[in-house]
């Protein structure tokens, strides 16, 4: 019964992750679309440290879901090992860019 209620969770999860909408799609529903964006914000070493973290262990709560999804035979170790590729360029990503949240659309 644990299992099933684990997959129940776990694969919504993946879902979410695979059929994220499409980048013009995201453009036009970006929850950023109509504001007009913080200026001059910069962030001290301590606040890039701590989000530093937190992006580090988001990637690890993702890494270990798809572990567990193909331990659990729901997904291949190759499919597995492509995910967690793309959740580390994502966080990667995130960490080199995290001054630069908000593109002004209003302008």
């Amino acid at each position: 019964m644990r299992k099933a209620r684990q997959v129940l969770i776990i694969v919504p999860l993946i879902f979410t992750m695979l059929y994220q909408a499409t980048p013009i799609e995201a453009k036009d529903k970006h929850h950023l679309k109509n504001y007009k964006c913080v200026e001059n914000v910069t962030l001290t070493k301590k606040q890039k440290k701590k989000l530093d973290k937190l992006f580090d262990e988001l990637y690890e709560h993702k890494k270990e879901i798809f572990e567990t999804v193909e331990d659990y035979g729901m997904i291949s170790e190759e499919q597995k090992d492509k995910h967690i590729e793309l959740i580390e360029e994502h966080t990667e990503k995130m960490k080199k860019t995290k001054d630069k949240w908000c593109q002004d659309k209003t302008k």
